[in-house]
């Protein structure tokens, strides 16, 4: 029997729909209401089956898993399909003719809903028998735990999905228009007040000072007094982490924009050109997770390691183990992700997750703690090496997405100078134009 966890749970909310003409319509409205996304999950059991594995089979399908002809069991499969319903926090969990559902399933029902709010789920148990019979209808009935109420079909209506999760930030005011002028770092600014109305100039500019103020002071804690005429290897991750940060808050591609001609222009006056090279077709400077490769990750896998693994790599990706000049999430701590899943801490920098990425990883931290006692301190990812590697999880579930692998290279080769590998996704590449005599290297430089 599953364990609730520590500490007393909840009464579990259990509304029975009696539908004992089994209507046609109750079952149209189950289908349209399936949406795991929107916080939704709907159970449809092998009719008076007792076994686990088909209770097992059910909640995975439920959960929208492409499930193979042969179910391989992964690694404590419970507590893999328990981590992910977690992991989505589903306000609503429906059972379809739950009166063919024997009683001795009631308990891993109840431990699907968690214990404790903000994010209980409300249990919905479609009773569609004529008779009272043994089943997890009476069982939750019997139950003193439960606060169980009795309602017809209609009720279903109130069932709503949650709205589509944002994949940008919510503008302050009034957001940054992405028609900007195409001009380089060193006439944006002037460009943007010559082109654009005053009121549009006039966010343009205070969203650019602010973004110039802001980087400067960032290179000036990162950077240490007398290393002009050093190559700024070193502050290719920290910078990338930076930008991330902020680029992944941005309301539109106009304002992603602006923030980064600030900061090229910023890290000019110490003598770092931070080049940007565009062309059609190019990925933007946002992340790389949206709702349709989130969605093909999360269905394509059963584990959650894979799928978290996926996740990360298309919010900042890694190279394979060994090169330290990227960052690697075999390093990546339990307590370097927030109990929420809404951002992870890499070098010691805020990341932030669009809510529509958390799921996976939401569901590969409960995964963790339903191992055993955690230290905060304990890595994200239990891997034994070298049979296996977070890049090599990521790649299994990265395979159903069109975001897989690197991009590929294109007919035209950046400058030189230093990047990461999500500073060469993006096309940016951190050169020093201070040589060790502290002379100026202007030999044709790239100005973009």
């Amino acid at each position: 029997m599953p364990a609730e966890g520590p500490g007393p749970a909840e009464p579990a909310q259990v509304t029975v729909i009696r539908d004992t003409d089994d209507l046609p319509t109750t079952g149209r409205r189950l289908r349209e209401l399936t949406d795991p996304d929107g916080g939704i999950v709907v159970l449809r059991p092998v009719p008076y089956s007792g076994s686990i594995n088909d209770f097992l089979f059910c909640v995975l399908e439920g959960l929208g898993k492409h499930l193979p002809a042969r179910l391989s069991s992964p690694q404590r499969p419970w507590d893999q399909a328990k981590a992910w319903v977690t992991g989505y926090r589903l306000a609503h969990l429906v059972v379809d003719r739950a009166h063919t559902m024997p009683a001795e399933f009631a308990p891993y029902l109840r431990a699907l809903l968690g214990p404790h709010r903000p994010h209980r789920t409300r249990l919905w148990l479609i009773d569609a028998s004529r008779t009272t019979a043994s089943s997890v209808v009476t069982a939750f009935g019997r139950d003193p735990d439960s606060q169980v109420r009795t309602v017809d079909p209609r009720e279903l209506d109130r069932i709503r999905p949650r709205p589509p999760a944002a994949t940008r930030a919510k503008a302050i005011g009034e957001p940054i228009p992405d028609d900007l002028p195409a001009d380089n770092f060193l006439t944006f600014r002037a460009a943007c007040i010559r082109a654009l109305d005053r009121n549009t100039a006039a966010r343009v500019d205070q969203l650019w000072l602010k973004t110039f103020q802001a980087a400067r002071t960032w290179l000036r804690a990162h950077r240490k007094v007398g290393e002009a005429g050093q190559a700024p290897d070193r502050l290719a991750l920290p910078l990338s982490i930076h930008l991330a940060a902020r680029l992944y808050r941005c309301a539109s591609d106009g304002e992603a924009l602006v923030r980064l001609r600030a900061t090229q222009a910023a890290f000019l006056r110490d003598g770092l050109l931070l080049h940007h090279q565009t062309w059609p077709g190019a990925p933007g400077l946002g992340h790389r997770l949206t709702s349709t490769a989130v969605a093909a990750i999360n269905r394509a896998t059963i584990a959650t390691g894979p799928a978290a693994a996926a996740t990360l790599f298309l919010l900042f990706p890694f190279d394979r183990r060994g090169d330290e000049r990227y960052w690697h999430p075999s390093t990546l701590t339990m307590d370097d992700v927030t109990s929420t899943a809404t951002g992870i801490k890499i070098n010691g920098e805020y990341l932030p997750i669009p809510a529509h990425a958390r799921p996976a990883i939401a569901a590969h931290l409960a995964f963790r703690q339903m191992q055993g006692p955690r230290h905060p301190g304990d890595p994200f990812f239990d891997l034994t090496p070298p049979h296996d590697d977070v890049r090599t999880q990521a790649d299994r579930a990265l395979t159903a997405t069109t975001a897989a692998g690197d991009p590929s290279a294109d007919r035209v080769e950046p400058p030189a100078g230093h990047g990461t590998l999500w500073m060469r996704q993006r096309r940016l590449i951190l050169r020093n134009l201070v040589g060790n005599a502290h002379t100026l290297d202007l030999s044709t430089p790239a100005w973009t």
